[in-house]
C-alpha cells in the first residue's frame, strides 16, 4: 500500500476531478499521471532532482507542495508512483484518475449551486452531492429543523413536509416562518427535484 492511505485518497480524488475532462484523450493522458505532495522546505533544486529521481516530468503546481507529473516513459506509471510513495521527499503520492458524475436534474438553478456540484475549480470545493445520490437521494429520512419556521406553500418545499411540525413560539401546529431563515435552511437539506428553483441535498428527504 505505501504510503497511500483513504484520506490522501480522497485528497487526490478531489483534486483530479478539477484537472481531468471525460474525453477519451484526456483519459489517456490521465492514465500517466501522478499526483504527489512533496514535503515542505525542499528547493527547486531539490524537487527537480525528486522528479528526476522517480523519471517523471512536471505538469503542473497546485498548492500545499502538490503537484501533477507525468512519467517519462509511457507505461510505466505504476514503477514511478511506487519510487515517489517511497521518497523521503515525497508526502503522498496518488495515480490521477478520470472521474464523471452523472447528474440528471433539471432544477432551474441547480447550475449555480457550486457547493454541491463545481467542476471548474481547483482545488475543487463541492460536497460530492452528484456521487451521493448514487447512493441515496434521503428517501425515507426524516430531518427535524429548529429554526424561524417554513413556508408551508413553498413549491420547492411543500412535497417534501412531513406531518406533525410544531410552532414552539406560538404553540401550535402550524409553524409559519415569518422571518424567511428557516425556510432557507429547510431548502438547503430538502429542496425537491422538481425543475424549480435549487436542489436539496436530500431531495427527498
Amino acid at each position: 500500500m505505501g504510503k497511500g492511505t483513504p484520506r490522501r485518497v480522497l485528497v487526490a480524488i478531489a483534486l483530479t476531478t478539477c484537472l481531468t475532462a471525460a474525453s477519451q484523450a484526456h483519459a489517456d493522458t490521465a492514465s500517466e499521471r501522478i499526483i504527489y505532495q512533496q514535503r515542505p522546505g525542499l528547493t527547486a533544486s531539490q524537487a527537480t532532482d525528486l522528479r528526476a529521481d522517480a523519471d517523471v516530468e512536471l505538469d503542473a503546481t497546485l498548492t500545499a507542495g502538490i503537484r501533477v507529473a507525468t512519467v517519462d516513459t509511457p507505461g510505466d506509471r505504476a514503477d514511478a508512483l511506487a519510487d515517489l510513495r517511497d521518497d523521503a521527499r515525497v508526502t503522498w503520492a496518488e495515480p490521477d484518475h478520470v472521474l464523471t458524475a452523472a447528474v440528471t436534474t433539471d432544477d432551474a438553478y441547480f447550475n449555480r449551486q457550486w457547493g454541491l456540484l463545481n467542476t471548474g475549480a481547483s482545488p475543487n470545493p463541492d460536497i460530492s452531492a452528484a456521487d451521493a445520490w448514487k447512493v441515496t437521494d434521503g428517501a425515507g429520512v426524516t430531518v427535524a429543523v429548529t429554526d424561524t419556521g417554513i413556508q408551508g406553500d413553498h413549491p420547492d418545499l411543500a412535497a417534501n413536509q412531513a406531518a406533525g411540525s410544531h410552532d414552539y413560539y406560538d404553540n401550535d401546529s402550524t409553524p409559519v416562518d415569518n422571518n424567511g431563515h428557516g425556510t432557507h435552511v429547510a431548502g438547503i437539506i430538502a429542496a425537491a427535484d422538481n425543475t424549480i428553483g435549487t436542489l436539496g441535498v436530500a431531495p427527498a428527504a
